[in-house]
């Protein structure tokens, strides 16, 4: 086994010791649900689920997991596991490993960057790289937004970037937009999935709304 999959082997295997030892205040979680129609009226609703904590001092996990059901009861699922360690200055060092049933384990390292602007705007970049026969590089970018409207009540938005590519060739691309209005732990609001906006070919979408809470 190469030393990347055995660092793919060793973060599941972190995550599931995780879940059964760290301590509730230590881990933070977010689900959202997200339900919606393409063009062609078809409809899906995912459910995604994120959970991250510290596992010692300057190290963390991050968990996600995106599970979505459409109308022919078709289901499909995407994991990722990430453990990270602080760099300074905003900066971490980062083992990311990814699963699609059916699929081998994606076992990736890269650099992530986190910085807050201001009070309201919050903006993260994550790099990586997996080392397969045909390895590729795969970007993420994310803004958020938060601001009080008066009162409990806050005006919250969210724009995730996911950008794949090999050494020659371009893979895929996935656009999540989310703007909401929130009080306390829940948010609300429309939802905006786009995939293939730099594909060349006429892009995707699913349009519909989303609810996620925090815990």
């Amino acid at each position: 086994m190469s030393t990347i999959k055995k660092i793919g082997m060793m973060a599941i295997g972190v995550y599931i010791a995780l879940i059964n030892a760290i301590p509730a205040k230590a881990a933070d979680a977010t689900v959202e649900i997200v339900s919606g129609a393409d063009a062609n009226s078809n409809v899906s609703t995912t459910i995604d689920t994120k959970l991250s904590g510290e596992i010692a001092k300057r190290a963390n996990f991050f968990l996600r997991n995106r599970t979505t059901l459409d109308d022919s009861r078709m289901v499909g699922s995407f994991t990722s596991v990430d453990l990270s360690y602080a760099l300074g200055k905003g900066f971490d060092a980062v083992a990311e490993t990814q699963y699609v049933p059916g699929s081998e384990l994606d076992a990736r390292l890269g650099i992530q960057y986190f910085r807050e602007a201001g009070k309201n705007l919050t903006a993260y970049a994550l790099i990586t790289r997996n080392f397969s026969e045909n390895p590729n590089t795969e970007f993420t970018g994310v803004l958020g937004y938060t601001k009080g409207i008066g009162g409990k009540w806050k005006l919250a938005g969210r724009m995730e970037e996911v950008v794949n590519m090999t050494d020659n060739s371009y893979n895929y691309d996935l656009t999540r937009m989310r703007l909401g209005i929130g009080r306390g732990k829940f948010t609300i609001g429309p939802a905006a999935d786009i995939s293939g906006i730099g594909s060349g070919k006429r892009p995707t979408y699913v349009l519909g709304g989303f609810a996620s809470v925090k815990f």
